[in-house]
């Protein structure tokens, strides 16, 4: 497992971290293209029930990098559970998302930390499987870590 740099800890999120939370999905889909304010906005309003909803229901787990006790980096795991798969016993899987580093604390290895740690407790879970949508920038991290591509398609109906 990957050392994080000194004075970086590693903790897991909670309610009160919820705004947090927010405010990095927001950047993060800034950082990937999205300069709609509006839409942005949008979508954190929807966002902020949504995951104290999964984190009270157990099933959404957020873990957090600290520096000097504020938060510079995330990754979050959502268990969930998917027709029987061919090859498999296990229907349940996590999907990992909002992966997020502040850009000042960013080639730290911050990220991998928090890739590590959750594949390391989706094996502690008995997962067999983790699905992510990387961006550009993420993917050769995830790549390193042994992720693969998978042939998905997507239809937006409206």
């Amino acid at each position: 497992m990957t050392t994080l740099p000194h004075g970086y800890v590693v903790r897991l999120a909670d309610a009160a971290d919820v705004d947090v939370l927010v405010r990095h999905r927001a950047r993060m889909w800034f950082d990937m293209g999205e300069r709609d304010e509006t839409a942005l906005a949008e979508m954190a309003a929807r966002f902020h029930p949504w995951v104290l909803e999964r984190m009270a229901a157990g099933d959404y787990r957020t873990w957090l990098v600290e520096h000097d006790g504020r938060v510079v980096a995330g990754a979050a795991a959502w268990e969930r559970v998917r027709h029987p798969p061919v090859g498999r016993a296990n229907p349940r899987y996590v999907y990992v998302l909002n992966v997020y580093t502040e850009p000042e604390h960013r080639r730290r290895g911050l990220a991998r930390v928090l890739l590590e740690t959750i594949i390391a407790w989706a094996r502690e879970q008995g997962h067999d499987t983790i699905d992510l949508t990387a961006s550009a920038e993420g993917q050769p991290l995830y790549a390193s870590l042994g992720f693969v591509h998978v042939n998905e398609m997507r239809l937006v109906l409206g």
